[in-house]
């Protein structure tokens, strides 16, 4: 019996001698990894810092905390300590857990968040677009579209259709043309469909009074470059727009597009 209590004593001595040792270890082992080294103490992220969140309260809410890194894996320009001109500043964007802070991720203001994945280099543009022009229900994010733009015709050059610049008009003493205005371009968003009048709509005579027509609305945001947003922009002032949903095969090219007159010329 008291064999069997000896040995327990024993067994508990040894767990507890065994736990202290792998703790001294786990605690000293940042300093044996940088020893011969030279380290310094940079902050870290320890869970997400919003943006906005100030440099002060990150550190008071240990949102990041100070620990020693080896000189040659601190990249340029880590974050100092916080000192009266600093503790204001604000994260300009979300900062990461693990993500060591740079003084680039604070300042005097935060970037404002984009609803948008815009691809970079372009500009989202959104248009309003007839409902019929929406393809049914078939076009949303990620769709890529092309645009047509209907207008009344001024004259002809080189055999293609030029605008008159104002948006078209139910009457016979103009010519009217469609012809593509953007082959392929990528669908940001679509926003809720309306009903609303368009800028220049057509228009219905009721005893002897010409009254727009009420037509459903919705609005397309899209990815352009700056030369597709000038033309988008001129043919949303000057003509009406109807777009048309394209799949990777999709064949699309401007060309001089089609007039009143050339309507069934069997092309």
């Amino acid at each position: 019996m008291k064999r069997r209590v000896t040995a327990v004593i024993v067994a508990v001595v040894l767990a507890v001698v065994g736990t202290v040792a792998v703790s001294t270890y786990v605690r000293h082992a940042d300093q044996r990894a940088l020893a011969g080294q030279q380290a310094e103490k940079v902050y870290v992220a320890q869970q997400l810092i919003p943006a906005g969140t100030s440099f002060q309260d990150a550190v008071n809410q240990g949102l990041m905390t100070q620990e020693l890194v080896a000189s040659k894996a601190v990249p340029p320009n880590p974050l100092p300590t916080v000192s009266p001109t600093t503790a204001s500043n604000v994260a300009i964007s979300d900062i990461q857990a693990g993500e060591l802070v740079l003084t680039t991720r604070f300042g005097t203001q935060a970037t404002a968040p984009s609803a948008l994945e815009i691809p970079a280099g372009d500009i989202a543009i959104s248009v309003s677009l007839q409902d019929p022009a929406r393809v049914g229900s078939f076009v949303g994010a990620g769709s890529e579209i092309a645009i047509f733009d209907t207008f009344n015709v001024r004259t002809l050059v080189n055999g293609a259709p030029v605008p008159s610049g104002d948006h078209i008009t139910d009457s016979f003493s103009v010519i009217r043309a469609t012809r593509l205005l953007l082959p392929r371009v990528k669908v940001l968003a679509v926003g809720a469909t309306t009903t609303g009048v368009p800028s220049q709509p057509a228009t219905s005579t009721t005893s002897g009074n010409q009254t727009p027509n009420a037509q459903a609305l919705a609005l397309v945001t899209v990815a352009v470059t700056q030369a597709q947003a000038e033309a988008l922009v001129q043919g949303i002032q000057t003509g009406t727009l109807y777009l048309g949903l394209l799949n990777d095969g999709s064949k699309t090219a401007v060309g001089p597009g089609v007039t009143d007159l050339t309507l069934f010329s069997g092309k």
